[in-house]
């Protein structure tokens, strides 16, 4: 007799498992939680070291091991409990996502940038990384009434560091996460090593993103997602420079897995309790606490991307919404307090160490406490109503899932052609007119090309992959309104919220693939991750086709290859542009410049740049972070008795005066300064491109030139 099947005709009930029913394997998880411990450790120490002028070695390091042994106690004891085997097939993904990471840590350490003249903000994250390990302070003093005769016609900032009116002191720009731990590398092994520390840490947010996407699907397509994300172009590319999108990555994914496990529900062991009568006994569920520890751990991660990137204030306001949507609790809580430290100390480090940073992005910082101010009045309202979100999001799930995909389309399709944005400032006119010209465009400045963002993802992600992003998130939107698979809810708000705001405004010089870098730390993986997910189901519900069913049967079994077909292409794409696209070792040759550079120098030198950019504007703080010695740059009032009286004072205090120019006779000096070469490199650097991705190497020639007074 044949088994027993499903009645002919019948429901079928198979589906695929529930979102939290896969997970990587716990030594995998142990790995990306040590990595983004140790981020937030060295952080959250360091930080307020550099603030108060004392990084060192020691304290810093035994600090931060002091906080990672907390953080990794807190959270082992908060999430104690059985955990199931990962088995042989998970186990075997996870391996070959470890092999994906230590292969794309490899080659992009080799292939790193040596982004140290400071002409963008790669090389000010560099420098001020440079600067705190030699100096332990995050500002620099001027010290012009010291060693510059009080000369008030110099200039003292480069790129990228301000001064303050009154004060004899530099604010080197953005916030300072990553300069910590570049000067940690910068320790160990200079500035060789300070160059590889963002590939490393590219290499572990790429295990992070593979950890938390196996906690979404299965572990075949988390790989999948991990391996497109390690040859993704922007990825390639800002990996291998210094860029604070990397560590936000990283902090991003590991804390969205660690807020995964955090509010997944205890198994509620039965307790037996003995009635008074002569009745059974009755089998009662043990009450949860909630996981508090485990909640402030995962917020610390999560919120620690604050003090990378202004950006990711941007990211707390669907934290918030999320945590509503799951009714966390006393978890929720512990999550926000937990978030709410490194967010403090990143408003800290730019209010005392990059004033006028902070002051530059003050309207997009009041919004979004505006946002969050009004979602907590909205948990106050709600609080002891439990059943809101199912009553209030099932008749909006749909309309709401359909606005998603209906506003991408329009931003894919129509926008373009509606639309010519135009709010890019004066300063970048010429720029923009020039690549305008150099690539047949017509000049239209200030152009600011944000309606083409849509295409700017299509570009690097694939347009198959792009739209089933956005498919699946408009239907875990709506699956999310409906009360379902909650614990999607801080990824689903995060991807979506950060994508939506820099498709509309990016705010940024519309240039590949500086441009791209807005959508790195959550738009890449996360719609990566969301093109996955919806095949990974799509399979499912096509492998659980009931043959024989005469509704559906066709449609299902056509799923699973189109699932397949599809899964295929989010590789496939990203793979196919590696051969045509130049991704050289950018600014190769300037580490053994610098090191000529320096060479030349005493430490007791004084020196002063002149000659005009890029040494005026992009050496002050680099000869200052790599040589250990004092500079300014001649400022336009600067004449040569002003020369003469600098090095009279440098003289009078048994100092040299170095002149470093870049070019050989620059005007206005004094007579009989003999200027002799220090370097004449040709770098190659990605070349710029406003309407496709770069596929050209722009050389670029330095050459430095010094003269002792």
């Amino acid at each position: 007799m044949a088994p027993a099947g499903p009645p002919r005709g019948g429901r079928n009930t198979a589906a695929a498992p529930a979102a939290g029913s896969y997970g990587p394997p716990a030594w995998l998880d142990l790995i990306v939680r040590s990595a983004a411990f140790a981020v937030v450790s060295l952080a959250l120490v360091g930080l307020p070291l550099a603030l108060l002028g004392e990084l060192r070695r020691l304290p810093t390091l035994a600090g931060a091991l002091a906080v990672f042994t907390v953080l990794t106690v807190a959270w082992q004891r908060s999430t104690r409990g059985p955990r199931p085997p990962a088995g042989r097939a998970a186990t075997g993904f996870a391996l070959l996502a470890v092999a994906v990471a230590v292969t794309s840590g490899v080659v992009n350490s080799a292939q790193h940038s040596s982004h140290l003249l400071v002409d963008g903000d790669p090389a000010v994250y560099a420098v001020t990384g440079a600067l705190l390990a030699r100096t332990g302070e995050l500002t620099v003093p001027t010290r012009v009434d010291e060693l510059y005769s009080g000369n008030i016609s110099l200039v003292f900032a480069g790129a990228g560091y301000f001064p303050t009116e009154g004060e004899p002191t530099l604010y080197p720009q953005f916030f300072h996460l990553l300069p910590v731990l570049l000067a940690v590398g910068e320790w160990f092994g200079g500035v060789r090593l300070l160059l590889v520390v963002n590939p490393v840490l590219g290499a572990f947010s790429l295990l992070a993103v593979y950890a938390f996407g196996a906690r979404l699907v299965r572990p075949a397509w988390a790989l999948l997602a991990t391996a497109s994300l390690a040859v993704l172009l922007p990825q390639l590319h800002f990996s291998r420079d210094v860029f604070s999108e990397i560590p936000s990555q990283l902090l991003v994914f590991a804390g969205l897995a660690l807020l995964w496990d955090a509010v997944q529900p205890r198994t509620a062991q039965p307790r037996t309790v003995r009635p008074r009568t002569a009745e059974p006994r009755v089998a009662e569920p043990r009450i949860v606490r909630p996981r508090l520890a485990a909640g402030l751990v995962a917020g610390l991660v999560l919120g620690g991307s604050t003090m990378a990137r202004i950006d990711a204030f941007l990211y707390l306001v669907p934290l918030v919404a999320a945590l509503l949507l799951l009714r966390a609790g006393r978890t929720g809580i512990a999550v926000l307090a937990g978030a709410a430290l490194p967010a403090s100390l990143a408003l800290l480090d730019g209010y005392l160490a990059s004033p006028v940073y902070l002051d530059s992005v003050r309207g997009p910082l009041v919004q979004t406490a505006a946002v969050l101010a009004v979602l907590a009045v909205a948990a106050l309202l709600v609080r002891h109503d439990p059943a809101w979100p199912a009553r209030l999001g099932r008749p909006l799930a749909w309309p709401v899932a359909a606005l998603v995909v209906g506003l991408g389309a329009f931003a894919a399709f129509v926008r373009p052609v509606v639309e010519v944005a135009r709010d890019i400032p004066d300063r970048t006119n010429a720029t923009i007119a020039k690549l305008q010209a150099a690539e047949g465009l017509a000049v239209d400045v200030p152009r600011s090309y944000d309606e083409l963002t849509m295409r700017w993802l299509s570009w690097y992600l694939g347009p198959v992959t792009l739209a089933l992003g956005v498919l699946a998130l408009a239907w875990l939107t709506a699956r999310l309104l409906r009360g379902r698979d909650l614990r999607l809810a801080p990824f689903v708000l995060i991807v979506g919220l950060a994508t939506a705001v820099y498709v509309w405004k990016p705010g940024i010089f519309p240039v590949q693939y500086w441009a791209s870098r807005r959508f790195l730390p959550v738009s890449f993986p996360g719609l990566l991750l969301l093109a996955v997910l919806l095949c990974d189901r799509a399979y499912t519900w096509g492998r659980a086709a009931v043959p024989g069913r005469a509704v559906g049967t066709g449609l299902r079994r056509a799923a699973a290859p189109a699932a397949a077909l599809a899964g295929a292409s989010v590789l496939a794409f990203p793979l196919a542009l590696l051969p045509g696209a130049t991704l050289p070792r950018s600014y190769d040759g300037l580490v053994p410049a610098f090191e000529a550079m320096c060479g030349s120098l005493l430490p007791e030198d004084v020196v002063l740049l002149v000659g005009g950019a890029p040494v005026t504007t992009g050496l002050p703080q680099a000869v200052q972070g790599y040589c250990g010695v004092a500079a300014a740059s001649a400022g336009p009032t600067t004449t040569a008795a002003d020369v003469t009286e600098v090095a009279a004072g440098a003289r009078a205090q048994g100092r040299r005066l170095v002149l470093l120019s870049p070019v050989p006779d620059p005007r206005g000096m004094p007579a009989g300064a003999a200027f002799r070469q220090i370097y004449d490199v040709t770098v190659p650097t990605q070349a710029l491109s406003l309407s496709g991705r770069p596929d050209e190497v722009f050389p670029y020639r330095l050459r430095l030139f010094a003269a002792v007074l």
